[in-house]
């Protein structure tokens, strides 16, 4: 039977006459199909429903249907509730399901089939007849309005929509889910299921596009989906109208899975889909692993995959945080990550070194990743940060810092590389500042990482703390007698030997940064005028001790106005 003919049918047994006055026929070109426009007025009141006499024209195609309100005839007929009790003779042959019925079997079983259609239909037709809900909001009401009269009746099926559905019964002849292998959680109600099992099937593009921008691509094949929790939000103005918010989690594998926020509105049923963090698992179950910068992601993660590691996260600077499952021995697979080609360094997330067993190292632009890597595993040194600026942060448990520092010094690889705590004393301690260019032939030339390198490296000279651009030194005998020797060398622009300055001048300095501590400077300005005396200080030679006069000097004085002005810099 023909869709066509199945909706007459139905509309026959609850008492609209297809031949009466009130069926119009919409004016259409020859070669169009005769369209009829139903009007529903009080057909369904004996099911328990309201209706005020609005008609609807149900037009009848192969596409979804739009319901268009237009006004009732004069006269609408309101049928008397004997009508629904005695259906016409077209749903009883409709109501045969491969046997033969007696008479009161097959009126009950149509009386059964009206009550579900009836239930089913309500909130739509409420919908429709809504003149806030809009014209989309009609068009789709209509639209699963004629899904339900196509849909399978047969056996005591529910249509869908109907509140009493359930997620495996409603099945429409012409929609397939798109996800196929959905469970759900404890609590997640009967009604909810309905909503995600229709919008699946219903708008498929809209969930492919937003799953795979959540990270999940259904080329790869069907995951397992659970709904862990669902809410709904009803609307105030039409209780038709109500928005679920699903949390949803997709697996593949245990190294492939994800999760995602779905909402869906009852009326459009788009699909509004965002991404979700996993849960963080135990740091004592993660790797932090350098990966070579040419390295293809996919290549990356179909390392991870094989060697059952999944991939949390990674930064700017390429180090990547793996985590392993319980089913994954993390110490095997750690070893497997240091032979791969792609790899540079991997090392447990929690790597605790002391601080004396630390190296602080700057490298060359011109290194290549290889070529440190090497000279890291030479020296018997790990990765333990990297900085924004490119400053290196190495160790081992029991290294040798000042040893592991001088290899990587004499590598020609390291602009500078000191050890993390140094013993040296104050009095054999210089702070050179280096020039960024040099006379050359008549004129000015930058100066190279490697004239640099080169001038760190040489006899006589220790590098124990990079300032960045200027380098705190130590030399053999008297530091103020090596710190003018040292400043007639081309590359350097001033060379200034710890405990050269006065008290007086660190008083004088506080004095300065002290005036700015308050109104009309702002908190921010302040700090920024007090890191740069700081620095300028350090760079002239004060010693640790005049260092933390400073500080205190600065931190005694009185906030000028009771409090910094928020509206200057702020």
């Amino acid at each position: 039977m023909s869709n066509r003919a199945l909706f007459v049918a139905i509309l026959a047994a609850l008492g609209v006459s297809t031949a009466s006055a009130q069926m119009e026929i919409a004016p259409t070109a020859p070669s169009a199909p005769i369209l009829p426009a139903v009007p529903v007025a009080g057909a369904l009141s004996g099911a328990g429903l309201s209706i005020s006499p609005v008609s609807m024209d149900l037009r009848l195609s192969p596409q979804p249907i739009q319901l268009l309100p237009v006004m009732a005839a004069p006269g609408a007929v309101v049928l008397p509730a004997a009508t629904l009790a005695a259906p016409a003779a077209p749903l009883a042959t409709l109501a045969q399901t491969g046997r033969q019925l007696t008479p009161a079997q097959a009126v009950a079983a149509q009386a059964r089939r009206v009550e579900r259609f009836s239930k089913a239909a309500a909130p739509e037709l409420a919908t429709a007849k809504d003149a806030k809900a809009g014209i989309e909001s009609a068009g789709n009401a209509g639209s699963r309005l004629f899904d339900i009269t196509a849909a399978r009746t047969e056996g005591g099926e529910v249509p869908v929509g109907s509140p009493d559905a359930t997620s495996a019964a409603p099945r429409l002849r012409r929609y397939a889910p798109l996800l196929t292998n959905v469970s759900y959680a404890d609590g997640v109600a009967q009604e909810q299921k309905s909503l995600l099992g229709e919008s699946i099937s219903r708008r498929k593009a809209g969930w492919s596009q937003g799953l795979k921008r959540a990270g999940l691509d259904l080329a790869a094949g069907q995951p397992a989906v659970s709904v862990l929790s669902a809410q709904t939000k009803v609307s105030k103005n039409n209780p038709a109208d109500y928005t679920v918010t699903y949390q949803l989690e997709w697996k593949y594998s245990d190294t492939k899975l994800g999760r995602a926020r779905v909402a869906i509105n009852s009326l459009k049923l788009a699909p509004s889909i965002y991404a979700l963090p996993l849960p963080e698992p135990p740091k004592e179950r993660q790797l932090v692993v350098r990966f070579n910068s040419q390295a293809p992601e996919a290549d990356v993660r179909a390392l991870a995959e094989q060697l059952g590691l999944r991939v949390l996260r990674h930064d700017y600077r390429g180090a990547y945080s793996l985590a392993a499952p319980e089913s994954t021995d993390i110490n095997a697979a750690e070893r497997k990550l240091a032979e791969s080609n792609i790899v540079l360094d991997a090392r447990p997330a929690v790597f605790e070194v002391p601080a004396e067993n630390q190296v602080r190292a700057t490298f060359k632009k011109t290194a290549s990743e290889s070529d440190i890597t090497a000279a890291l595993r030479q020296a018997g040194l790990r990765v333990i940060s990297v900085d924004y600026w490119g400053n290196w942060t190495l160790g081992a448990p029991g290294a040798d810092a000042a040893k592991a520092a001088k290899l990587l010094q004499d590598s020609r690889l390291a602009v500078s590389a000191t050890p993390a705590v140094s013993e040296a004393p104050e009095s054999r301690r210089i702070v050179v500042t280096m020039r960024r260019e040099m006379a050359q032939e008549g004129r000015q030339v930058p100066v190279t990482e490697d004239q640099l390198g080169d001038f760190l490296s040489g006899a006589g000279v220790r590098v124990l703390e990079d300032l960045g651009g200027a380098y705190v030194i130590e030399v053999a005998g008297d530091n103020a007698a090596a710190a003018k020797a040292l400043a007639a060398h081309p590359l350097v622009e001033r060379a200034a030997a710890v405990g050269s300055i006065t008290d007086d001048r660190i008083k004088a300095s506080a004095k300065g940064v002290a005036s700015q501590k308050g109104r009309p400077w702002s908190q921010t300005e302040y700090n920024a005028s007090w890191g740069y005396t700081y620095d300028a200080l350090k760079r002239d030679g004060a010693t640790k001790a005049q260092l933390e006069l400073f500080e205190k000097l600065t931190a005694e004085a009185p906030v000028i106005g009771g409090s910094f002005n928020p509206w200057s810099g702020d």
